[in-house]
C-alpha cells in the first residue's frame, strides 16, 4: 500500500526498500580487530557431563541485548555448569563487543565470523525475485527482512557446521532481546542426553500461511522422494501437524527462539537431506 499524504498533494510513494532500510544504520567492519576462533579444545568440557554450549547470532549494534540476556543465562542456570559461550556474526565482532560481552560470565566464550558464502544467496536463487518476493512480504512478522531470511535459514541447516561446533553434542540457541526470569533447577543438556530427546522448542501456534505457501507440499514431495527416510506415522508428530482426515497441514508452527538440539540429529542424512532439498527450492527466500 503506497505511504504517501494526500493533504500535502504528493504523489503516492512506494514504500522504502527494505535492503536499503535495513542497512542504512550499519557499518560493518571491513577488516578484524581481533583473531576471531575457529575451534574449542575438548578440554573445555573436561568438568562437564554433557558437551554443550550456549550459541547467539548477534551483530555488533546488539551488544546491549546480548549482554542482558547473557546475564540472565548465567545468574538463572550457567553459573553452576559453566558451559562454553559461542557468539557468531555475520560480520567482525567488534573489539569493543569482544571486551564488553566477556564481562557478563567467567564462563569461556568464543567469537566466530560467519562464512559469507554460508551466510549470503546461494547461487541458485534468482535475486531480482527473492528481493521482489522480500519487498511484498510487508504484512508478514519480519518478512520484509532481507537477513531474517539469511538468519532462519543459516539456523536451520547450516551454523552446526561452523568449525566451532566441531566437538558440540547439544547446543541452546540462545537470542539477543530475549530474557528468562526462573531459575532453572536442572540442566536441559543432561536431561537431554539421559531421556534421548532430540529437541525442545518454546512453544507452537498457528503460522501466517503467507510465510510458508509451499512448505507443505514440498515436505509432502519430500517424503514421497526419499520414502526410506519416513516413519510409521504413530512413530511421528504427524497425528499432531497433521489430525484432520482430508490430509491437510495445521498451520502449527513450533517456534524455535529457544531451542535445545541434540546436533547428531540436524547432522543426521535424513534432516542433511530434507534441509537441502528445501533450500533447492528456494522458499527460505521466495518465502519466509
Amino acid at each position: 500500500m503506497p505511504i504517501a499524504s494526500e493533504i500535502s498533494g504528493d504523489a503516492p510513494r512506494e514504500p522504502p526498500h527494505p535492503i536499503r532500510v535495513e542497512h542504512q544504520f550499519v557499518q560493518p567492519l571491513i577488516e578484524p580487530e581481533f583473531e576471531h576462533n575457529q575451534h574449542i579444545p575438548i578440554s573445555t568440557w573436561a568438568n562437564l557431563k554433557v558437551r554443550g554450549a550456549l550459541y547467539m547470532i548477534v551483530r555488533n549494534e546488539n551488544l546491549p541485548q546480548a549482554r542482558e540476556v547473557m546475564r540472565d543465562i548465567e545468574d538463572r542456570f550457567n553459573h553452576k555448569h559453566g558451559y562454553p559461550w559461542i557468539l557468531l556474526n555475520n560480520q567482525h565482532f567488534s573489539k569493543h563487543f569482544e571486551q564488553y560481552a566477556r564481562t557478563v560470565t567467567k564462563s569461556p566464550v568464543y567469537f566466530g565470523k560467519i562464512d559469507a558464502e554460508a551466510w549470503n544467496y546461494p547461487r541458485w536463487i534468482d535475486v531480482p525475485k527473492a528481493e521482489k518476493a522480500i519487498f511484498n512480504m510487508l504484512h508478514i512478522f519480519k518478512g520484509e527482512s532481507p537477513s531474517y531470511h539469511q538468519l532462519l535459514r543459516y539456523q536451520a541447516g547450516l551454523f552446526f557446521h561452523h568449525p566451532l561446533f566441531n566437538h558440540v553434542e547439544y547446543t541452546w540457541r540462545i537470542d539477543p532481546g530475549t530474557h528468562y526470569s526462573c531459575n532453572l533447577q536442572s540442566d536441559p543438556f543432561e536431561t537431554m542426553q539421559k531421556e534421548g530427546k532430540k529437541m525442545g522448542f518454546v512453544l507452537s501456534f498457528i503460522e501466517e500461511p503467507g510465510a510458508i505457501r509451499t512448505l507443505w507440499n514440498t515436505t509432502q514431495e519430500f517424503m514421497r522422494d526419499h520414502p526410506q527416510f519416513v516413519k510409521p506415522r504413530e512413530e511421528t508428530i504427524l497425528p499432531w501437524v497433521q489430525p484432520r482426515k482430508d490430509g491437510r497441514f495445521n498451520m502449527c508452527h513450533m517456534w524455535s527462539n529457544l531451542e535445545i538440539l541434540d546436533l547428531s540429529f540436524v547432522r543426521s542424512e535424513a534432516y542433511s537431506t530434507y534441509f537441502n532439498y528445501l533450500d533447492a527450492r528456494g522458499g527460505f527466500f521466495y518465502e519466509r
